[in-house]
């Protein structure tokens, strides 16, 4: 214990006399702390969580539909009631399929995040109600569904001020009474942990809650629209139940050929997160937590410096401590004492900071339930995790003085009274320069290269002057309206806003480049198309598989997208008059080389409905990237709105007026034709292309943040380590110059002794650097997978940053008065 106190309280003298660099090695290892927990804290929401309220979550397994060996996901409501009659391994078996839904309790309408689910859903998650009643098989079963809804707890509270009266309340979904029966429990918001469920409705009301789908959909073994999972039974291991299934599977396949042939079931561990999306944000996120790993481990070796500079001060005192009976084991409790207490601050600086920093993480914009869903508690994981960091933090702080002590030499540090410092003692702080430098250097071409891939994505924005095109969206399928009546209300709202004041183009568009998921479908050369029933079966297989979209007239004029042959969709392709459409300059060239596309025809079948003769070619686009924009040019085709109707388009305009007046026009244009349709989002065509790279975003702007911070705190250590050089050898310069040395050969003696760290460090940091270069394309998409320009600007910073550092103190060194010099001991 007295040992101890002695620790803490020389400790405390330590920070007292140097509050500088006290107050910097506190701010460095608090960033750290803090980035690394709010990371973690992230990766724990996301990834590591079960989801909340479920009891037993080891036992839930999700099925997820491959056909002809390509992992398609999700199934179809035929096939999950095939498995439910027929697998006794499993106590149960759930099916559910987010969507957004227009809620209103007879006021104002909003959009919120609504689940259909089967009759067994809660059941099989073991969630329980927190007022009324949840769904049962017997409010699936009911012809057409019963009409009812649960509430999530938030959204009761949020939306009926948690009145217990809301129990037989009739709400509006969709236009559509349902009878609230029940709210679940506290903390359960669904089974994806990205996204927050709201509403949940028996899956049978389809027809009601996502009517842009086919009518007999409940009915089609070739769609794929539900997510199935359920419970194993106790004792049933994932690999027994796996061949249940694939009998089940076989037998599907014999009994439906041509939508079951070559399809399976695969199962999978958990009822998040599928294995795909899992890799993808463990990738992405390790990359993010070993980024500020590496800034915790470079602050730790600046804060060891700091303790070995201190510790040789006091070679005296430890080797009195040594003559009087000290064991190494003392001396390493002390100074872990004296780490822990120097730990202590930015461990709790860093805990407080890390919630906010974890918030400010999923809060940079980014495409719809990727993170915005996240319950970003504290939890003891989190809290597991802080605590290893701190003991980690501890031991490198003690570990460094601890092992240049344990080798004094008792005898001289007593009858010497000079002051200096051993050849090992340097050696070890430059040891730890050097590893400063190495990681520095590491972190410098990572953000480098994240830096370089959002350049080149800027670069390909296709969009001209994006700032001044706005994006509204709205659904009117969710309003149950009819292709006739949505035509009309799409015509006028159009013409109100082209009206608008500052409005030079507006148009309508299904998706906006870049989009991620875009809509698909097989064509054909005409003839060549299959019936719709085997197109249904094998669309993935059959034909040429190609992007669409649907778009209005001028939409290219409005997005500044150029024609480069033929005429834009106008009044002449009316919903009667024969079909037309417009390809990319890449799918002209793939279906008729080296000929004149307009004229020809395509058959581009959809999935449902009646057959549509083959469409004619009136227009060819630039290729554009509008999967993204680091991505390949894909096949594209765009087809006119007046002949194939969608009731989820968006409001795209091009206009000087200021975003809030025009968001204004905008809602009372949409509100005078029809005041029960909510704009679910308003922004600028810049923010959702930025919104579409948040992971270079974010990747850059944290690494980039790290890897600065990182090179000052390198080279602040290797300024120290020259610098203390230079005061121990303060007599030997003294005497070289009194024998004639030049002040400029002075000063290269003390760089080069520096310079001797800093390419000790980029000898170990360059083939690090070089590797993570060549594996950054698996962590950030559409990074360089060997980005030579980055790790060569990030060598040049490091030299420029570490020649700094090592000719500031030598240009102290060679201004030494020698007479002062040679008196100094």
């Amino acid at each position: 214990m007295h040992i101890a106190w002695q620790g803490l309280r020389s400790a405390a003298r330590m920070l007292a006399r140097k509050p500088g660099v006290t107050l910097l090695a506190v701010a460095a290892l608090s960033l750290a702390i803090a980035g690394n927990t709010a990371i973690f804290t992230v990766i724990s929401a996301a990834l590591l969580r079960s989801i909340s309220g479920v009891q037993r979550p080891e036992e839930l397994v999700t099925f997820e539909r491959v056909q002809n060996s390509q992992v398609l996901g999700s199934s179809n409501y035929p096939d999950f009631l095939d498995y439910r009659a027929a697998l006794h391994s499993f106590s149960g078996l759930a099916a559910e399929s987010g969507t957004p839904l227009n809620f209103s309790t007879g006021q104002a309408t909003e959009q919120v995040r609504g689940v259909l689910v089967s009759g067994e859903y809660f059941d099989v998650l073991g969630i329980r109600p927190a007022l009324g009643r949840l769904l049962t098989l017997e409010d699936e079963l009911a012809p057409g569904g019963n009409r009812v809804a649960v509430l999530s707890y938030s959204f009761w509270q949020r939306a009926f001020g948690a009145d217990p009266a809301v129990l037989g309340r009739t709400i509006f979904i969709n236009g559509a009474p349902m009878d609230v029966v029940g709210v679940a429990q506290m903390g359960f918001r669904g089974t994806r942990p990205t996204s927050r469920s709201e509403i949940w409705l028996p899956i049978t009301l389809q027809p009601v809650a996502i009517p842009r789908l086919s009518a007999d959909i409940l009915r089609n073994r070739a769609s794929g629209w539900i997510r199935i999972f359920g419970r194993r039974k106790s004792g049933i291991s994932l690999a027994t139940s796996q061949v249940e299934v694939d009998t089940v599977a076989a037998r599907l396949a014999h009994e439906y050929p041509v939508t079951n042939q070559a399809r399976t079931m695969r199962l999978y561990q958990g009822a998040e997160l599928d294995p795909d999306d899992r890799a993808a944000l463990w990738n992405f996120l390790g990359l993010l937590l070993a980024s500020v790993v590496l800034l915790q481990m470079i602050a730790c070796a600046n804060v060891a410096n700091l303790l070995l500079a201190r510790a040789a001060a006091r070679r005296r005192e430890i080797a009195v401590r040594r003559a009087l009976g000290a064991t190494t084991g003392h001396l390493l409790r002390m100074f872990l004492t004296e780490g822990a207490l120097l730990a202590v601050l930015p461990v709790v600086i860093g805990v407080l900071l890390a919630p906010a920093l974890a918030q400010a993480l999923v809060s940079i914009q980014q495409p719809a339930f990727t993170f915005q869903g996240l319950d970003l508690q504290t939890d003891w994981r989190v809290l597991g995790f802080t605590l290893l960091l701190t003991v980690f933090t501890a031991l490198v702080f003690a570990c460094a003085p601890a092992l240049q002590t344990s080798r004094v030499d008792l005898l001289t540090p007593l009858k010497d009274e000079t002051r200096g410092g051993t050849p090992s003692k340097s050696r070890m702080r430059g040891l730890l320069v050097a590893s400063q430098l190495a990681l520095s250097l590491l972190l410098l071409s990572a953000a480098g290269s994240a830096a370089r891939t959002m350049g080149r994505a800027f670069s390909a924005n296709p969009i001209d002057d994006a700032g001044h095109v706005m994006v509204y969206r709205f659904d009117l399928g969710l309003q149950g309206y009819s292709a006739q009546k949505g035509r009309a209300f799409y015509e006028n709202l159009l013409r109100r806003i082209t009206t608008t004041h500052g409005v030079s183009s507006a148009s309508l568009a299904f998706t906006l480049p870049p989009e991620e998921w875009p809509s698909r479908r097989s064509v054909f050369y005409p003839g060549q198309e299959p019936p719709p029933d085997v197109l249904q079966g094998r669309e993935f297989e059959l034909g040429l598989r190609v992007d669409v979209d649907t778009v209005a007239p001028r939409f290219f004029a409005t997005l500044g997208l150029p024609l480069t042959r033929g005429r834009d969709f106008d009044a002449r392709d009316a919903d009667a008059a024969p079909r037309v459409t417009i390809i990319n300059e890449k799918l002209a060239a793939r279906l008729w080389p080296g000929e004149n596309p307009l004229g020809k025809r395509i058959a581009a079948p959809a999935w449902e409905g009646p057959r549509q003769p083959p469409a004619e070619v009136i227009g060819v686009t630039k290729d554009v990237r509008s999967r993204s924009l680091l991505s390949d040019t894909p096949l594209q085709l765009y087809l006119p709105l007046a002949q194939e109707y969608d009731g989820r388009m968006g409001l795209v305009v091009r206009s000087t007026t200021p975003p809030q007046v025009l968001g204004a026009a905008v809602r009372e244009a949409v509100k005078a034709l029809d005041p029960a349709i909510p704009i679910v989002s308003s922004e600028t065509m810049e923010k959702h292309i930025a919104a579409s790279l948040w992971q270079q975003r974010m990747a850059a702007g944290l690494i980039g943040s790290f890897g600065m911070l990182a090179i000052f705190l390198a080279g602040m250590g290797l300024y120290a380590v020259v610098a203390n050089s230079v005061t121990e050898r303060t007599r030997e310069v003294g005497i070289r110059m009194a024998l004639g040395a030049q002040p400029a050969q002075v000063r290269m003696l003390m760089v080069r002794q520096g310079m001797a760290w800093l390419l000790g460090g980029v000898a170990v940091g360059f083939p690090l650097a070089l590797a993570g270069s060549m594996t950054m394309k698996k962590w950030i998409a559409g990074a360089e997978s060997n980005d030579a320009a980055s790790l060569g600007v990030s060598l040049a910073v490091l030299g420029a940053v570490g020649l700094l550092a090592c000719y500031l103190p030598a240009r102290r060194a060679s201004q030494v008065d020698p007479n002062v010099a040679l008196r100094h001991y």
